[in-house]
């Protein structure tokens, strides 16, 4: 079974590494924009770079880190909320 995700907007938290990263490049082979937050730090880059995603770094154990990171994210169309 195919599914498509065709300019549909996907956040990935944890994407950094690790099954967020791989859900991340499922995502991205699927035809989604891929928003990728994590804690900030060269993996995340990297997973940014190699997936063509947006990289956002965010606490999601801190609330004010989360609001400051949602006031920036487009509406979305899925979420995998991996991180923790």
């Amino acid at each position: 079974m195919h599914l498509s995700f065709d300019s549909k907007s996907v956040l990935v938290t944890g994407g950094a590494s690790g099954i967020g990263r791989a859900a991340a490049r499922l995502f991205h082979e699927a035809g989604a924009r891929v928003i990728l937050l994590d804690l900030a730090g060269p993996a995340l880059e990297d997973a940014a770079r190699e997936l063509g995603a947006r990289a956002m770094a965010a606490d999601v154990t801190d609330p004010a880190s989360l609001e400051s990171a949602f006031a920036q994210i487009p509406p979305l169309d899925a979420a995998v909320l991996n991180a923790g």
